[in-house]
């Protein structure tokens, strides 16, 4: 981001402040670009967000009440932008828990005192015709700003319920995020680009926040609707991976089942192969556990070895058996899986952090990230 626009708000939980600044602000590009239908926004490039004349400053302190020496370093930023572009307008958003929401142009006094000791750095005429083209917007909250967006979404994109809009909304951002490491010079959308999104969904990342919005009951039903129920007759023969994370309280039944629904669901004998499921940071002994049960049961898996203590075998595993059913693999083989099978869809379930794959590996896949809070969700969203 910009050189102030996440902000760590103390040092108590720096990383939720840090992560809800970032969030904050894609959420204020993606209502100036519903607000401006027919331009290109830029963001991250002069400041947080730019278009036609207008060049602005993002900034939540959620925790924080206001004083003016808390805007004193965008304000500097964007007199400095001034200085070198006395045509363009010039704002700063931002949220304090003590102010209402406002439009708010200053006086010269009110600029001095922002300013502090730097305001002998800069003339008095500059300074007056620098508040003639700057405002500052207090602005709602993080959820507050959250709402008006999907509100914006639903009405532009005439979403019939408030679940889709929340997922046109998972589509926009991880585009945003997706962007936000990309060479500054290519980090700007429009409306247009935001509509193609919806009709070619490559990537999107699905955060556990939105229960709050939904509740985790629709949270779960909505991320199965968008991702798991099947829009027609036949599946698509596609190569499809599942990550799926495992802590403590995780048992091995519901790991079962959740292998259970997943093969159930997608695979198919000569028109879908069996799909790979990662388990992510699951202890040996549980894992063996689960693989013993499988055999009780007589579904037939491909782990890539030929007996227990064997060494993995890629060969093993990418070869086309039609009595298998699934594909259990290590996380530790996940990179070299995903470097020799084309797939074409990975699930990608989370708690607190993705695991990293690289981008050359996923150049032909859609990528759907879903965060969980824990794993029995799963059951529930693929059913």
């Amino acid at each position: 981001m910009g050189n102030d626009s996440v902000v760590v708000e103390d040092n108590y939980d720096g990383g939720y402040y840090a992560i809800k600044g970032f969030l904050y602000q894609f959420d204020s590009t993606l209502l100036t670009i519903l607000k401006n239908p027919n331009i290109d926004v830029k963001f991250e490039q002069v400041q947080d967000i730019s278009y036609e004349d207008y060049v602005i400053q993002v900034k939540h302190k959620e925790s924080q009440t206001y004083s003016d020496s808390k805007i004193r370093k965008p304000v500097l930023q964007l007199m400095n932008l001034f200085q070198k572009d006395t045509e363009k307008k010039y704002a700063l958003y931002c949220y304090f828990k003590d102010k209402p929401i406002l439009e708010k142009n200053l006086k010269l006094s009110e600029l001095d005192s922002i300013l502090g000791a730097e305001k002998k750095n800069y003339k008095r005429p500059l300074k007056i015709k620098f508040i003639q083209n700057f405002v500052i917007k207090f602005s709602h909250d993080y959820s507050g700003q959250f709402l008006e967006t999907i509100e914006l979404i639903k009405k532009t994109y005439s979403c019939k319920d408030n679940e889709t809009a929340v997922y046109y909304h998972s589509i926009f951002r991880s585009k945003l995020l997706e962007m936000a490491i990309q060479n500054r010079d290519e980090r700007q959308l429009n409306s247009g680009l935001l509509s193609s999104l919806l009709s070619n969904v490559k990537s999107v990342v699905f955060h556990a926040a939105y229960a709050d919005y939904l509740s985790k009951e629709k949270y779960e039903g909505i991320v199965k609707k968008m991702f798991f129920t099947l829009k027609k007759m036949n599946i698509d023969n596609y190569e499809r991976l599942f990550i799926i994370p495992v802590d403590d309280m995780s048992n091995e039944i519901v790991l079962l089942t959740i292998i259970g629904r997943i093969f159930q669901k997608f695979h198919r004998p000569d028109k879908s192969p069996p799909p790979y499921v990662v388990f992510k940071n699951i202890k040996l002994e549980k894992l063996n556990l689960i693989k013993r049960t499988l055999i009780d049961r007589e579904i037939i898996f491909n782990d890539g070895t030929y007996f227990n203590g064997d060494k993995f075998r890629l060969n093993k595993l990418t070869s086309h058996d039609k009595s298998v059913m699934v594909k259990i693999v290590e996380n530790k083989e996940l990179e070299e899986i995903m470097s020799a099978v084309s797939f074409q869809e990975v699930y990608q379930f989370y708690f607190d952090s993705l695991t990293m794959i690289n981008e050359e590996n996923l150049k032909k896949s859609r990528h759907y990230q879903i965060q969980i809070d824990e794993v029995e969700q799963i059951t529930k969203m693929i059913t």
